[in-house]
């Protein structure tokens, strides 16, 4: 179900994770800026499902996935990462650290809250801002995962 592709960046692609590059990229990343203000505006909501819900569904296929081909000291990189709970759950099952990138400033605080409040804080740091455009300066890491692009994708026109 997995395969893996090793990048500038560790990249852990499946079906439900992909990245972009070209002109969808560029249509992802302009929906997204635009709804960086209401993904902020829905942060708390983001959150409370998580507390009460926990991981859904592809973001769970994705830990057992990853579990199952060893976490144990591999360093992350989640791409639009919310409020923290998916590279937070992949800290706690083994991995060593991880950088969360947002663009969602209020996500980005949700997300620091719960790791100081699991105890994450030492192996967790946050960046502000546009994944591409950063990139460059983020350290290599293991694993590099995006599981909420699908959000940012415009219904087709008939």
């Amino acid at each position: 179900m997995l395969e893996q592709n090793i990048t500038s960046h560790g990249m852990l692609l499946c079906k439900y994770t992909t990245l972009f590059s070209g002109n969808l990229y560029e249509l992802l990343l302009t929906a997204y800026r635009r709804c960086s203000t209401c993904f902020g505006w829905m942060s708390k909501r983001y959150e409370r499902r998580y507390r009460r819900k926990g991981l859904d569904d592809n973001q769970l296929l994705l830990v057992r996935e990853l579990e199952s081909m060893g976490l144990d000291g591999l360093t992350l990189l989640e791409v639009g990462c919310g409020v923290g709970a998916l590279h937070q759950t992949l800290l706690e099952k083994g991995a060593s650290t991880a950088t969360g990138v947002d663009l969602a400033p209020r996500m980005l605080q949700l997300a620091e809250n719960r790791a100081r409040d699991h105890k994450l804080e030492q192996r967790t740091q946050y960046r502000l801002g546009d994944f591409v455009e950063m990139s460059k300066s983020l350290s290599r890491v293991d694993v590099t995962v995006w599981t909420k692009w699908s959000v940012a994708i415009p219904r087709p026109r008939n």
